[in-house]
């Protein structure tokens, strides 16, 4: 039971974290080389995917 809840706290965080990198992540004119906006938006991407299904599995 107690591992159901940490996946669902855990998914919940992961969530608000590729929401942060695809929707607030630095863009490149800001202080980055080019490649990282793409890179953090990837790592966003990724990360909302593993959140979403361990918050709905």
């Amino acid at each position: 039971m107690i591992e159901f809840i940490i996946n669902k706290i855990i998914g919940i965080l992961l969530i608000l974290f590729g929401l942060f990198m695809i929707l607030k992540f630095p863009q490149t004119e800001s202080w980055q080389p080019k490649g990282f906006t793409m890179l953090g938006i990837l790592v966003g991407i990724i990360s909302l995917g593993i959140g979403v299904y361990l918050l709905f599995s």
